[in-house]
């Protein structure tokens, strides 16, 4: 039958003999460790620093803190060539005429190492469902909707109807 489904989506999950793990639930309330911020970063870093810390503490190792410490360092460079961008134009004058500030692509690099440090720590959405980690209000959500869609709660549409 084209265009309907074989099999219930919640049959998928365990296909092929498990080659997909479940999701590990995490609770952001449980906090394992209380990192201290590294020397010398600005008040915003200090700032986006305490509350990563508060929901990734749960799921870091301690061999992890180190890769956060460049994570932090990386963001806290990002927020200091942003601020400094915003009083530049985006074009300049060069040497053999008007060029692209070079400011942003300092920037551009910043932001791949930013990228890269979220990808590996699983600070990113992405990253977190590739390590099998989902937060809480994301099961309750997912849990919600199954509920919904297996007909134990009405949505708005089946009310109206």
């Amino acid at each position: 039958m084209a265009g309907q489904r074989q099999k219930h989506p919640d049959d998928l999950v365990y296909r092929r003999g498990g080659r997909v793990k479940p999701l590990e639930e995490v609770d952001p309330t449980v906090v394992r460790v209380d990192w201290p911020p590294p020397e010398g970063i600005s008040p915003p870093a200090r700032s986006i620093w305490r509350e990563t810390m508060k929901l990734a503490n749960s799921r870091l190792l301690p061999t992890d803190y180190f890769q956060a410490m460049r994570w932090i360092t990386w963001v806290d460079k990002w927020l200091e060539q942003m601020s400094l961008l915003a009083n530049e134009d985006a074009v300049i004058e060069g040497v053999t005429g008007p060029a692209r500030n070079p400011r942003f692509m300092v920037i551009r690099q910043i932001e791949q190492s930013v990228i890269h440090a979220e990808q590996a720590m699983g600070l990113d959405p992405r990253a977190r469902m590739r390590n099998g980690i989902t937060y809480k209000q994301e099961q309750d959500a997912l849990d919600e909707l199954k509920a919904r869609r297996d007909g134990r709660k009405p949505t708005r549409m089946e009310e109206k109807a």
